[in-house]
């Protein structure tokens, strides 16, 4: 009996949410966008706007010491250099 049900009322939760999904966002697409000189937020006449926060230092990525008995080799850390030897 719950299966029965389960099916129907699935499908209309899910033609519901894609049909309002559609509606917002054809309204957010619609709306006209803000001018490029206006904020949401505006600071009075006379007030100190807050500093720009300074720049931050890039990252620099450096490969870390192999740790004995270990040797590097490239990029890599090495235990054992296998050779083949043939005859």
């Amino acid at each position: 009996m719950v299966n029965r049900l389960l099916g129907p009322v699935l499908a209309a939760a899910l033609a519901c949410g894609g049909v309002g999904g559609t509606a917002a966002y054809r309204s957010l697409a619609d709306a006209p966008a803000a001018p490029a000189g206006t904020s949401e937020q505006s600071t009075p006449a006379g007030t100190a706007q807050p500093e720009a926060e300074p720049a931050r230092r890039p990252v620099v990525v450096r490969w870390s010491r192999c740790r004995p008995p270990a040797k590097p080799r490239g990029h890599v850390c090495v235990l054992r250099v296998v050779r083949t030897v043939e005859r």
